[in-house]
């Protein structure tokens, strides 16, 4: 059902630029706390709103990676996983080493960038240079104290991780589907194993907070919505492409993100309605909202700085907020720290899409085999 030819799936680039919102959001409450600024950390809604909007990103990358895969394998007979690999490196791995390498040597130094109760950046500093390095920085945020300004990399080394033998499989396998649906099931079962586990010694915890964050699950399912268009299994659908599908996955998410043990639920539940989403904005004819908007687009475009320069652009908003009004005016603060935040971070996203970024993709455009556009 996919055509030869550039490769444009509409509205996607705005869910990226709506799931970097989510967790700006997410952290723009969790630093007020950290300055001991009046906050909504603790309320149910924002604690759990960044962690679906990493999901959302987990579930539309195996979306589009897996659909591009598929793609390149009709039309070529198989797939260059050296030109995968050498894609997935010039677009993410710049920009991940800049801002982890800021972040260990460079902001801890800057005075202005110091966040409090964060003295422990240098303490195993040898250790967690070799994990960033060879793109582990989820083992990082699961053994070691928060490096600030790059705790949101975690992210990007579980989805280098799962790309690592992901091409492979599809290069080789035949029923790509069960495949999918296999380790989706897989690692649901894990994630529900381990919300019963209460660990009491410090490696069997932490060993439980890794494998929490190995979202393979959430990329699997965005593959086996992509793979149920890809190979048009209209017995799925002509159920999941339509109005009533994405009307009762917007609804369904908008409860469960309401309810009070929503928190508790595996990522994979909400991975599976966020697919639904995905599969209907790219390809239903209707939708329910169109988000072809010219700005949404291209937020959507820089959405991998704004995720990336996320602590930055709050830290400078918080301080600058501080500075100009009193906080216990907490209407206008917080009003005035998100555009602010939002402000910020969405320029330093920009400059370094056009100044840095760009440069890379320039280079990546020469080893793509299914041509796709932003």
């Amino acid at each position: 059902m996919i055509r030869k030819g550039a490769l444009y799936l509409p509205n996607l680039n705005a869910l990226r630029f709506i799931a970097a919102s989510m967790v700006l959001v997410h952290h723009i409450e969790h630093t007020k706390k950290e300055y001991n600024l009046p906050n909504c950390w603790t309320g149910h809604f924002l604690g759990l709103v960044g962690d679906l909007g990493v999901t959302l990103f987990f579930t539309l990358s195996g979306f589009l990676i897996t659909i591009l895969l598929l793609q390149e394998k009709k039309e070529k007979n198989s797939i260059d996983v050296s030109a995968f690999y050498k894609r997935r490196i010039l677009r993410i791995w710049p920009l991940y080493y800049l801002v982890f390498l800021s972040a260990l040597f460079i902001l801890p130094h800057l005075k202005f960038f110091n966040l409090p109760g964060t003295e422990t950046v240098t303490e195993s500093i040898g250790v967690k240079l070799f994990l960033f390095v060879f793109m582990l920085p989820n083992v990082v945020f699961s053994y070691y104290a928060p490096i600030p300004y790059s705790v949101q990399t975690w992210s990007i080394g579980v989805e280098e991780q799962f790309y690592i033998i992901w091409p492979w499989l599809i290069k080789f396998t035949k029923s790509i589907i069960l495949l999918l649906l296999l380790i989706y099931v897989g690692f649901f079962l894990l994630n529900l194993f381990l919300l019963t586990e209460n660990a009491t010694d410090f490696f069997s915890r932490n060993i439980i907070i890794l494998l929490s964050h190995l979202r393979f699950g959430c990329m699997a399912i965005g593959g086996v919505a992509a793979s149920v268009y890809f190979f048009n299994k209209t017995v799925v659908l002509k159920y999941v492409l339509n109005i009533r599908a994405q009307a009762f996955s917007i609804l369904t998410l908008s409860i469960l993100v309401l309810l009070p043990n929503a928190v508790y639920l595996v990522h994979e539940i909400f991975a599976l309605f966020f697919a639904i989403i995905i599969l209907n904005f790219a390809f239903c004819p209707k939708v329910l909202v169109n988000l072809e908007i010219k700005p949404f687009k291209y937020f959507g475009k820089i959405s991998y700085g704004i995720y990336m320069y996320q602590f930055i652009g709050i830290v400078i908003a918080i301080k600058f907020s501080n500075f100009v009004i009193d906080y216990k005016n907490i209407l206008v603060f917080n009003i005035f720290t998100y555009l602010v935040s939002f402000g910020v971070t969405i320029g330093l996203s920009s400059l370094s899409y056009e100044f840095f970024e760009k440069r890379f993709l320039k280079l990546k455009e020469k080893f793509q085999v299914v041509p796709s556009m932003s």
